[in-house]
Formats: C-alpha cells, structure tokens, sequence
C-alpha cells in the first residue's frame, strides 16, 4: 500500500468516528481537530517510509489561538520577530497518556503493509479514544485545567523541557490568566535557560516583551 492509500482509509473510517465525537477533518494538515473553549485538540499521525512498509504514529496537539496570535519583536524595535507562536502550544505523543512520567522516544508505533494493518491500527486509535484522549481533552479544555499539565511536564526539569519557545507559551498563559505565578516562573526559567547554556539572545527579548504584555 502506499501512503495516500493508507491516508484516506484513516481519513474515511478513523474520520467517521471522531466526527461523532465532534472532530472535523483537515486533510491538509494530516489531522482531525476539536475545539472547545478557544483551544483545539488536534490529533495528528505521522509515517517513516520503511518500504514495503510504513511506521505510523499518533499524537494529541494542542493549539490556544490566544497563545498563537502573540508575535514578540526585538526590544529594540528591529522588523524581525524573535518569537512566532502560530504552531502547537504543546505536543503530547500517544505514549504520554501511558506513562506521562516517562513517555519520550516511546510513543507507539503501527507497522502497516497492507489493508488489514490499516484496519488494525484504526481500531487501536479508537480504543486508545475512548480509553485516554476523551476523558482527557473534556478535562483539560481550558486555559487553567490545560497550564497544569504543560506546568507539571515543565518542572520535571528533562531535557526536553529545557527551550525558551516552551517556557515562553507557558509564560504566555500565565498572563493570558492574570495569574500571581507569573513573576516566579519568569526569574525560574531565566535562571534555568541561564543554567543550559543558552544564548541570552535567544529568550531575552522574547522574555521581556510577555512581561510587558
């Protein structure tokens, strides 16, 4: 089978039942999406060509259009933007749902060659539905509920969490929220960014103009 073959089984069958739980399909972008209150659930797939096979995998993103219309320029007013937030707000992999304390390069993979592995790995993704992503998305689908998530994956202090685009949306909600942790967790993630190595140029002005917002 081929990639497009494959697609649109996951988009007819796969597609069909997330409609019922209220996704709408965007073919274009490889995924079907939910909004609820301002913030949309996108649960996306991705293949790695190993012909005469395919590896297919699943994620839950999630993007806040608040979040994303936030463009932060230089503080000293150059044209260019040093922080573009139009992408996901956050990416939770399918193996987060499993073990969200430790879930990275374990997300679970489908290996497809035929017309029965496409079936197969729909009916996964529609067990893993209803046994994890719905409960899940009806209770974190507001700006609070969905922060203390991103801010527990956040203080685990990994690796991957170590980047100013992902203090800089977490930084972002808590202001959207008017929140009193703003001030801590902005002196808490300059000293970390401080700490890896990064190059102030890299957060800085981003930092101080969603203090200013």
């Amino acid at each position: 089978m081929k990639p497009k073959e494959i697609d649109n089984l996951l988009f007819e069958h796969l597609g069909s039942f997330l409609k019922e739980q209220g996704f709408k399909t965007v073919k274009k972008e490889t995924w079907f999406v939910k909004q609820i209150n301002g913030i949309d659930f996108c649960i996306s797939f991705t293949h790695l060509d190993k012909r005469p096979e395919y590896n297919y995998r699943f994620i839950l993103g999630i993007f806040i259009q608040e979040v994303g219309d936030i463009k932060c320029k230089s503080e000293e007013g150059r044209e260019e933007y040093i922080g573009k937030f139009s992408g996901y707000t956050y990416i939770l992999p399918f193996s987060y749902f499993i073990n969200p304390d430790d879930y990275i390069q374990k997300n679970p993979e489908w290996i497809i060659s035929n017309e029965a592995d496409v079936y197969s790995m729909i009916t996964d993704v529609k067990d893993f539905y209803e046994k994890h992503l719905d409960t899940f998305i009806q209770n974190h689908s507001t700006l609070e509920t969905f922060y203390h998530v991103m801010e527990k994956d956040v203080d685990t202090g990994k690796a991957y969490t170590i980047d100013e685009n992902v203090f800089a949306r977490s930084l972002i909600i808590l202001k959207l929220l008017k929140s009193n942790k703003f001030e801590s967790k902005l002196t808490e993630y300059r000293e970390k960014l401080q700490k890896s190595g990064y190059d102030k140029s890299m957060y800085i002005d981003m930092f101080n103009y969603i203090e200013k917002l």
